[in-house]
């Protein structure tokens, strides 16, 4: 490619940037665009849930505990 047709699609490109977004409808008067529900939202968490997911995270960081203890044992002999 020549390095004036190299600047002549540099030209074009640049004139092509400046195409701005167009929405095609516009969010409910309600804002946010949450299709009319509550303003504070309809998800609900039980303390059940709670728990579940703070077991996981509980056992997820003694995992990681246990593997990095090994893993800084294996360096440590591949290291002397």
């Amino acid at each position: 490619m020549a390095w004036d047709e190299w600047e002549q699609l540099k030209s074009k490109a640049a004139k092509k940037q400046s195409a701005h977004m167009q929405l095609n409808q516009l969010a409910p008067s309600g804002g946010g665009g949450g299709g009319g529900k509550s303003a504070w939202g309809d998800l609900t968490v039980s303390q059940k849930d709670l728990a579940s997911v703070g077991s996981a995270a509980h056992n997820l960081f003694e995992d990681f505990g246990r593997y990095s203890d090994h893993a800084r044992l294996s360096s440590m002999t591949a290291a002397a």
